[in-house]
């Protein structure tokens, strides 16, 4: 299953780019969620969305239409992952009605903040309570952690996150660490659970440019190659700047196909 969407879909400076003039912007889930399978909700990041926000995402998209969700800044830049129980409890809580639509949790953590061993590996464990105490029985919940110091990139974190099937999520972030494209082979030793989650920040320039299509074929073949391995992939488009987020979601949905 390969999954590719945008980080985020109300942005003002789509409209006419990607969304059409006559469609108000209290249509413009139903519009994406008419040309992609998935999107990753920002928002979520700087308030936790009310319950009926989220009921009212799930009944406005399709049933096959997942949301990949980004956690608190609360529980990732304010409590560094300590002392969060209560913020976690409320952010599954009002998220609850979406979790059937919810491919992935993705926790963001700043540059300036790698958790050590034991502070990873027990809110990891907090982070999957929580979830299933709030969360309807039996529903799949995955996780994935973006980390953006290279101090994360370690074999104790790998296999913290290996042990738990939690995914390291690929992105290009920043150039002294980040993956490169046309290195994607490389990346195999960092999969560390049964899915792929890769967010696309810019190129050439952050949240902005394009990313040049040999670019995007080279991408599609490997994400191609995973799928053929039994890989959920789930890619995201970050660069909103002039609607480049959308145009290179849809080249890459189009060169899978061929």
């Amino acid at each position: 299953m390969i999954r590719i969407g945008t980080s985020g879909w109300s942005y003002k400076h789509w409209k006419g780019i990607f969304y059409p003039e006559k469609i108000p912007q209290k249509k413009w889930l139903e519009y994406f969620s008419q040309h992609f399978n998935t999107v990753e909700v920002n928002s979520s990041f700087y308030h936790i969305p009310r319950e009926s926000v989220t009921g009212n995402w799930a009944t406005r998209t399709p049933e096959n239409f997942k949301f990949s969700l980004k956690m608190s800044r609360l529980v990732s830049h304010v409590h560094k992952l300590k002392n969060c129980y209560e913020t976690l409890e409320w952010f599954f809580k009002n998220t609850s009605p979406l979790a059937e639509k919810i491919s992935t949790y993705l926790i963001q953590l700043p540059p300036s903040f790698c958790p050590g061993s034991s502070a990873l590996a027990d809110f990891i464990r907090l982070l999957k309570e929580t979830a299933s105490k709030q969360l309807p029985n039996n529903l799949r919940v995955r996780f994935t952690f973006e980390f953006r110091n290279p101090d994360c990139y370690n074999s104790a974190t790998i296999d913290i996150l290996k042990a738990d099937s939690v995914a390291l999520c690929f992105h290009d972030y920043e150039k002294a660490y980040a993956w490169s494209i046309n290195a994607l082979g490389l990346l195999d030793k960092f999969i560390t659970s049964d899915f792929i989650y890769i967010r696309f920040h810019g190129y050439g320039i952050r949240y902005g440019g394009s990313y040049p299509d040999d670019t995007l074929k080279g991408l599609a073949r490997r994400l191609q190659e995973w799928d053929r391995t039994g890989l959920d992939v789930f890619a995201y488009f970050n660069n909103d700047a002039q609607g480049f987020a959308v145009q290179n979601a849809f080249s890459l949905k189009n060169f899978i196909k061929t």
